[in-house]
């Protein structure tokens, strides 16, 4: 790891420098050998902990890589992460990671038989978002024995909300795309994680989970906004990926359009709530 340039490093520099300049190249090279630092050992990098497999065929083929870019930077801090199309994938391949994240943008995407079969019989968590699941359900028979739930067919209703945790997250209207309505046969091996609210107020599951499989019925990561659904795709993931972890709580607060023109009194007013300062501590007589 490369150390930071302090003020004393810099001064040292100039110090060698300036002695390499009286001194000559030969002396110069003896002077830079003997403070060169040695080399910091080689880090070994992790293994990867996600597969993110994504469509690439169709006119809206594209769209799967376009996905992954987003879908990393909500994956990309909990580990090192392998992502490539759906197309390429090889038997076995979901046993060496810790979770799979499926984006099925394309309808009818060609899907190796050997990634259904996979899914249908590791004990990997694997999320699976969007088109397709319907190719999972006709590889094995009495999918809905199995799981507890069948899909249905698309609903494309402007749905405004999705209810999860009992928090009504937004999903604009105008998001031409359909979310997978599905039918839970079994309450006791699937459970409804997310419930889409139509305009005339009734729901259809949003997100289901049975056993190490969780399916939502949409890929959230377009038409998007501070308070979207995608928050709940977010949540999600970390099932998936890192059920282990610890839930933090965090916040994200941006100040904008501060110039010299700013009041220096309302920005230290701004800073004071955010970092309350302590009181000064009394003198000792």
């Amino acid at each position: 790891m490369r150390r930071p340039l302090t003020p004393a490093r810099l001064l040292a520099g100039t110090a060698l420098l300036s002695l390499v300049a009286l001194l000559g190249p030969a002396a110069g090279a003896t002077a830079t050998a003997k403070a060169a630092p040695r080399p910091a050992p080689a880090e070994t990098p992790a293994a990867p902990r996600a597969l993110v497999l994504y469509d690439t065929t169709g006119p809206w083929g594209p769209l799967g890589g376009t996905y992954v870019t987003e879908l990393v930077k909500l994956t990309g801090h909990l580990g090192a992460w392998v992502a490539h199309p759906v197309t390429g994938y090889v038997p076995g391949e979901v046993n060496r990671y810790a979770g799979v994240v499926y984006l099925g943008s394309t309808y009818d995407e060609p899907i190796p038989p050997a990634f259904l079969d996979d899914v249908l019989s590791t004990r990997v968590p694997v999320l699976w978002a969007g088109d397709n699941i319907w190719q999972l359900a006709a590889r094995t028979a009495g999918f809905a024995h199995r799981y507890g739930y069948t899909w249905k067919r698309l609903d494309f209703a402007p749905v405004a909300h999705v209810v999860y945790r009992g928090t009504a997250l937004t999903r604009d209207p105008a998001n031409p795309a359909g979310i997978m309505d599905e039918l839970v046969t079994d309450p006791a091996k699937a459970t409804v994680l997310g419930a889409a609210v139509r305009p005339d107020g009734s729901t259809f599951p949003w997100a289901v989970r049975s056993g190490n499989l969780t399916y939502v019925g949409e890929v959230p990561l377009s038409y998007r906004s501070p308070t979207d659904r995608s928050l709940a795709f977010a949540d999600l993931i970390f099932d998936v990926l890192a059920p282990d972890r610890a839930a933090r709580h965090a916040a994200l607060l941006s100040q904008h359009d501060v110039g010299q023109d700013a009041d220096p009194a309302r920005l230290r007013a701004v800073v004071s709530e955010l970092y309350p300062v302590p009181p000064p501590a009394r003198p000792r007589r």
